[in-house]
């Protein structure tokens, strides 16, 4: 599941959050792009290297720019709750 950390350094506090809803080899999920290419929902391009959202199925790739990914951070997060609160 993913995992929040915060860390304090002397003058700023970063906010880091890991997102991951992976559960089984077909879900989507977050990944490092590895060649350049477009976002099906913005049309924006994705670099290699840069995080993009991956649903394998589909084979359909996201910016984190887009509702897309906006979206499946709100699904993970629910999921890690639901999980929290079923004692998982």
């Amino acid at each position: 599941m993913g995992a929040c950390t915060i860390t304090e350094q002397p003058t700023t506090l970063t906010y880091q959050t890991t997102t991951t809803m992976a559960r089984f080899s077909k879900d989507p999920m977050v990944i490092k792009a590895k060649f350049n290419s477009l976002c099906m929902e913005t049309n924006k391009p994705i670099r290699k290297g840069q995080d993009m959202l991956y649903y394998p199925l589909s084979r359909n790739v996201y910016c984190l720019d887009s509702n897309a990914y906006r979206q499946f951070v709100a699904d993970a997060h629910d999921m890690r709750m639901e999980d929290m609160l079923s004692g998982f």
